[in-house]
């Protein structure tokens, strides 16, 4: 069975420009979610051109209202904000909102891997990574140390410290994700 949704993506100001795209199977919370997930593992924030990657069944429409079957609709801005809405019953005019806010906190509260948004590095560009891609760069982190105090050389204890941080942001995401916590990126 189709659940046809929309997806709009809202450029930056001072010209926000609208684009909107139109799937027309798995449109629920749960695989918009996946689709959000995959887009901003991407590398590239919030992008259409992320999403269409991700999703090749997607169809540039003119706005949400180009379908009168559409169950969901998405609209996602350039600040990583996501404003979620349902279809009312037996598509009578009216949307109820099922949810509005940071879109990393929406693809968290749907099933699948967690994204946590942390920087790499201390003055890093945010990136998104799931809690295992953490532990791959902890263990990387940790060899690199090894590595270096076996060639008896000091770097100014600069991969010690590469390691305390990036066990910190390990375990920040690990608490995030098991323990529900709020973490700060």
């Amino acid at each position: 069975m189709s659940t046809p949704a929309t997806y709009s993506f809202i450029g930056e100001a001072p010209a926000p420009a609208v684009t909107t795209l139109y799937v027309h199977l798995d449109g629920y919370a749960q695989e918009a979610a996946n689709y959000s997930r995959a887009m901003l593992r991407a590398g590239e924030g919030v992008s259409v051109v992320a999403f269409i990657r991700v999703n090749t069944q997607s169809s540039l429409v003119s706005g949400h209202d180009v379908w009168s079957n559409t169950k969901y609709r998405y609209t996602l801005t350039a600040d990583m904000c996501l404003l979620a809405e349902e279809r009312l019953v037996d598509y009578e005019e009216g949307w109820k909102t099922i949810f509005a806010g940071p879109l990393v906190d929406f693809i968290n509260s749907q099933p699948g891997e967690m994204l946590h948004a942390v920087p790499l590095y201390e003055y890093g560009p945010v990136g998104f990574y799931t809690q295992y891609q953490l532990g791959v760069f902890v263990g990387e982190a940790k060899e690199a140390q090894r590595k270096q105090e076996q060639k008896g050389g000091d770097d100014g204890g600069f991969a010690r410290e590469r390691v305390r941080e990036l066990k910190a942001i390990h375990l920040a995401a690990f608490r995030r994700e098991e323990f529900g916590e709020a973490v700060a990126a």
